[in-house]
């Protein structure tokens, strides 16, 4: 009877976390160098913003012992991260073990915070360290006002960013042990995260202890996020959304290498992956549920490709493009048959003469934001140069893009097929990315064609409405 009751207990924990504000997903748990410096945790904002003061995270051992009557398991935590608004200690809020507190054998820590001059100064200085390894800019500053943006991705280094009179603790020799050069691509990043620093001291002021780290390499741990709503009684559970991840570790890492725990591939549970380098690369770490992504050129168009591994719980495809590699936006929308190993395609008929870049956003019912690796296709023949319209075909209004290195005044004009003029217009174009709407509302279904000017020089391409 009390283990039945426990795992009720265990099932309502596990629905609220489905409306959590951060989810979490996966934990490095046994990185190579030193494990009190670079392990780190992953997770997801959701569709609202997340301050860091109201964030809760623990990791507990869910096992049988002898504080629980009978022998009946509790839940019995080992390390305890908390917001300045959370609750100081998980007893009796979130644990079930006696007298469990930070000052009853729990170790206990906190955030770093953008706000605090003097974090900030420290976490520019940690974040500065893992961009220059990586080759470009993976990791992002929060703003001094500590919020997460929303839709996401966040990571925590979790013994990184301890402060003391002595010194400041780092990563164990970033540049090989937690280098995320395969985040980036011809310089551009992949995949971004924010970045939280916890203030885990078990390896001493001078960070000198990298010999253990928080999480169990061998036994079986619940880790927790839990997100304070700002409103209720801090000790009180109806007061935070939680998200969890339980998991079994397998053995250890190989010389070279690390461990690290991600959603298996049902979405029901975790899996430990081992051999994947000192950093997987970000299709294992943020579990995009991809088997590929794809494009090329075919026809003087753009043909892109996809297959979903596990599909389940998606809300909408976006085809994103971008002329530079780092400024993306929607190209088209593709509705997810929610059928895991199903296959997509689609074109892009507006190729812009030089590199197209492309990328899969993946937005899941809960709010949470998936995507893929960036692909290129080189166009070196055609036009238009330097711009493209989306969507394209467009139902109603539509924009064009236009990118520039200068400030100069272009002329726009749409015709039908038969020649007819139907709008006419000169813009002022600033340097980078400019969008002009293209008025699909108001006129009929078809093919038109889209004639750009621009210092003598003219360029067409051809829009539908549908």
């Amino acid at each position: 009877m009390k283990k039945i009751y426990f795992s009720l207990i265990m099932l309502v924990l596990m629905l609220h976390g489905a409306l959590a504000q951060l989810t979490l997903n996966t934990q490095f748990i046994n990185p190579c160098g030193g494990d009190e410096h670079n392990e780190f945790i992953v997770a997801k904002t959701g569709a609202i913003a997340v301050n860091i003061a109201d964030i809760v995270f623990g990791s507990y051992n869910p096992s049988s012992n002898s504080n629980g009557v009978g022998g009946t398991a509790v839940v019995n935590y080992n390390y305890w991260w908390r917001g300045t608004n959370a609750v100081s200690t998980p007893y009796p809020t979130f644990s079930n073990f006696p007298d469990e507190s930070c000052e009853n054998g729990l170790s206990c820590y906190g955030f770093r915070y953008p706000s605090v001059a003097a974090d900030n100064t420290d976490i520019t200085d940690l974040i500065n360290q893992l961009n220059t390894a990586a080759g470009c800019n993976v990791f992002l500053p929060v703003s001094n006002t500590d919020i997460l943006p929303s839709n996401s991705n966040v990571i925590f280094f979790l013994g990184a960013g301890y402060r003391s009179p002595s010194g400041l603790c780092g990563f164990d020799n970033v540049a090989t042990n937690l280098n995320f050069s395969n985040h980036c691509n011809a310089g551009v990043p992949i995949a971004t995260y924010y970045v939280v620093f916890g203030t885990g001291s078990s390896s001493g002021p001078t960070c000198l202890n990298t010999g253990s780290g928080y999480f169990s390499n061998s036994s079986r741990r619940v880790s927790t996020l839990h997100t304070y709503n700002g409103t209720g009684d801090t000790l009180l559970t109806a007061s935070y959304t939680s998200s969890f991840q339980d998991y079994d570790p397998g053995g250890g890492a190989t010389a070279g290498n690390a461990g690290i725990i991600v959603p298996n591939a049902s979405g029901t549970g975790t899996t430990w992956v081992n051999n994947q380098g000192c950093v997987p690369p970000p299709s294992t770490v943020l579990a995009i549920r991809l088997d590929y992504f794809t494009g090329v050129l075919k026809n003087k168009k753009g043909l892109l490709k996809w297959r979903s591994s596990f599909e389940e719980n998606i809300r909408d495809f976006v085809l994103e493009k971008s002329l530079n590699g780092r400024d993306f936006l929607p190209l088209k929308h593709v509705s997810p048959k929610n059928i895991s190993g199903s296959e997509y395609n689609t074109t892009d008929e507006s190729l812009a003469t030089g590199n197209n870049f492309y990328r899969l956003k993946v937005i899941n019912l809960d709010g949470t934001v998936d995507r893929s690796a960036i692909v290129k296709i080189n166009y070196s023949k055609g036009t238009p140069s330097g711009w493209f319209i989306y969507p394209n075909p467009a139902q109603g209004n539509a924009a064009l893009v236009y990118q520039s290195t200068t400030s100069k005044i272009i002329s726009l004009n749409v015709t039908d097929i038969t020649g007819k003029i139907i709008s006419s217009s000169s813009y002022q174009i600033v340097p980078g990315n400019n969008k002009i709407t293209i008025p699909g509302e108001r006129i009929s279904n078809g093919m038109y064609i889209i004639k750009i000017v621009s210092e003598g020089v003219s360029e067409t391409a051809a829009f539908i409405k549908k």
